[in-house]
């Protein structure tokens, strides 16, 4: 066959139509990387690359050195995805054939062998891209780490067969000989744990398919395990981080949720302290959303400020136990607690009644330390919604912090510009403590049961309406009440302060019924009658409160008539190993002086026995109290013939000083 010859501009060779198409839309007839040229080549990194697929590879090759070579984020993410779908199927967005990211995490921050480690070692930055993240396994992570996320982009949710934390927050073992900045004493965290913009959930955010129900299950329901475990000696700082919890309803009645969203683990307490910090995020889903409890006392560190927070309460199934049912459980450390919104939210929506009963719990710990080492706690600026009905809130009893039974710690404890409802509460309620507050423009009630020693130096309550209740103590050292109201059904123990004046110069409280206190004495007097028919003691309200080894005198002036001969009996009740010595002085059955001793608090008598007569009665004693057993000192009466009215008059009264020793 002759050769071809081709002349310029004469004639076309035949092409056929389809091979075209194919070449332009890329399906045939295409060209390799290699055969495209670049014009004018490139220089990558020192690299003159005159082609693409020689421009990729250099480009692949500089960032891999980039990465290993410290320069710029560790990034990752890729391939684990599990919601990857979301966009081509969007009603099957999950992928279970993607692997579990928490595998991949933690052999990059923990293992050697990793190629990145180096990276990480002493701390770094690690950028999980955006994406579904399931985890099976808990996390280590160790101090010094930023985990950084991309919003809410960034999703990583709890798959675990069982409960479990989705990250431990490893303590920082260098801080002992970490002490650079001063040879004797550790204070900031060099290597502290940072989480930013993350959102970190107890299941899928989403359903997994359409009509998927699941993902609305809670998972970590043991109360135990939190979403986020901090280890003591640990720094952990959340920052813009999402902490999602679940809640599942049977008939609108809360059955189950997420139990914590971070938790201390005192496991292995630490000497060096342990700080938190939870700043600019959103906290939704839990019982009770933080719990810091560690051992160090004035040693830990806790910053919780500028989040939104929404708790349940029923942690462990519990709606009556106050640390089961508030916002954060906190031991008497270090504590800003301010500018948060806290919504208490309903576990009920048929009675729409929350359960929560305080904004803090704490939990005094640790030995008693220099007045300038005691920890200090400060709550302010935050605000409070208790179940939002429509009209009215049925919570009477939210307080802002509620003292748990100490075991020896003593605190400074600030109070001021909090608002719930239309004013500002605060509550104490303990078994016996040390501690020194600062309460402002507050309310302050002490519960029942309690003892509270508001000693030196100065605790200054000013503008504040402080309730004690009865069966209460409150001893007050160098301290002062400014502008305040006082009332009191328990015990008021005075030092050097001044709460109130009466025209005798002396410092008194009154509680609602008149009655006064003065500075180790009560004073309380009937206002109706009393009146008992039967034969069993009964309590009249002449009664207060007394602490382990005090001893009280009292006298008791009545005046008490009968309906009938038979008379009546008189006591005097106090706690289990009282000793009681004195003598009850009245009228006989023939109308004359009858003197009975008292060496129990078994009744005597019995007294007045003329029918319808009114006739004094009179009982002195001393009362003193063993070092195990507190509680009230009661006049208490009977009737000697069951049926037969004995009635103590208005206007009698009780007075009784306590004193060391008599």
């Amino acid at each position: 066959m002759p050769p071809i010859t081709f002349t310029p501009g004469k004639g076309r060779l035949a092409l056929d139509r389809y091979d075209f198409q194919h070449h332009v839309e890329g399906t045939d007839f295409r060209h390799q990387a290699a055969e495209t040229d670049l014009i004018p080549n490139i220089v990558i990194d020192g690299y003159n690359a005159d082609n693409v697929q020689s421009a990729l590879t250099q480009v692949g090759s500089s960032i891999a050195t980039l990465e290993l070579s410290g320069k710029g984020f560790i990034t990752i993410g890729d391939g684990y995805d599990t919601y990857h779908n979301s966009l081509a199927t969007p009603s099957t967005p999950y992928d279970s054939a993607i692997p579990a990211f928490d595998g991949y995490l933690n052999d990059l921050l923990n293992n050697p062998a990793n190629p990145l480690y180096f990276r990480i070692r002493d701390g770094g930055v690690v950028l999980i891209k955006a994406g579904t993240y399931k985890f099976t396994g808990t996390v280590n992570v160790p101090a010094g780490i930023i985990l950084m996320g991309e919003g809410y982009g960034t999703k990583i949710v709890n798959q675990l067969a069982s409960p479990a934390p989705l990250f431990a927050i490893q303590p920082d073992t260098t801080r002992i000989p970490d002490n650079g900045e001063d040879a004797n004493e550790t204070f900031i965290y060099n290597r502290e744990t940072i989480f930013v913009n993350l959102t970190i959930a107890d299941n899928f955010l989403v359903p997994k398919f359409l009509g998927d129900l699941s993902y609305k299950t809670p998972q970590n329901t043991d109360s135990i395990h939190p979403l986020i475990s901090l280890l003591e000696g640990a720094s952990l700082s959340c920052d813009n981080v999402k902490l999602v919890g679940k809640t599942t309803y049977v008939s609108n009645v809360l059955s189950a949720l997420t139990s914590l969203a971070i938790a201390t683990d005192s496991t292995i307490p630490s000497s060096t302290g342990t700080r938190l910090k939870v700043i600019n995020s959103s906290i939704d889903g839990f019982s009770v959303p933080i719990k810091f409890t560690a051992s160090g006392a004035q040693d830990d560190q806790l910053v919780v400020s500028n989040n939104i927070i929404r708790a349940y309460g029923f942690l462990n199934g519990d709606l009556v136990l106050n640390h089961n049912n508030t916002f954060m459980q906190v031991n008497t450390c270090n504590a800003i607690i301010s500018n948060n919104y806290c919504y208490a939210a309903t576990t009920n929506y048929i009675s729409n009644t929350s359960d929560l009963t305080s904004l803090a719990f704490l939990y005094p710990v640790g030995s008693v330390p220099a007045a300038q080492g005691k920890p200090r706690i400060t709550i302010s600026s935050n605000n409070i919604n208790v179940a939002r009905p429509d009209t009215t809130d049925p919570n009477t009893t939210f307080k802002f912090v509620i003292l748990n039974a100490p075991i020896g710690g003593i605190f400074s404890l600030l109070v001021f510009g909090n608002h719930f409802k239309n004013g500002k509460d605060f509550s104490i309620a303990s078994d016996s403590t040390t501690a020194q507050f600062t309460l402002t423009d507050t309310s302050a009630t002490i519960s029942p049961s309690s003892t509270i020693t508001l000693s030196s130096p100065t605790t200054n309550i000013t503008s504040t309406a402080v309730n004690l209740g009865a069966g209460s103590t409150l001893t007050i050292g160098s301290s002062s009440m400014t502008s305040s109201v006082l009332t009191a059904a328990g015990t008021i123990v005075m030092g050097s302060s001044t709460i109130s004046v009466d025209g005798f110069g002396q410092t008194k409280t009154t509680d609602g019924s008149g009655n006064v206190q003065i500075a180790g004495q009560v004073s309380k007097m009937l206002t109706s009658d009393v009146l008992s028919f039967i034969t069993v003691a009964a309590d009249t309200n002449l009664s207060f409160a007394a602490a382990v080894n005090d001893v009280w005198t009292l006298e008791f002036n009545g005046t008490v008539t009968c309906d009938a001969n038979s008379g009546g009996n008189f006591a005097i009740n106090a706690p289990t190993g009282a000793t009681i010595t004195g003598w009850a002085i009245g009228e006989s059955t023939s109308g004359t002086y009858l003197a009975k001793q008292i060496t129990s608090t078994a009744l005597v008598g019995p007294f007045i026995t003329q029918a319808s007569a009114t006739e004094p009665l009179r009982i002195f004693a001393r009362v003193k109290l063993d070092g195990t057993h507190a509680g009230n000192i009661t006049i208490q009466f009977a009737s000697a013939l069951f049926d037969a009215d004995i009635v103590i008059k208005a206007g009698s009264y009780l007075i009784a000083r306590r004193a060391t020793a008599v």
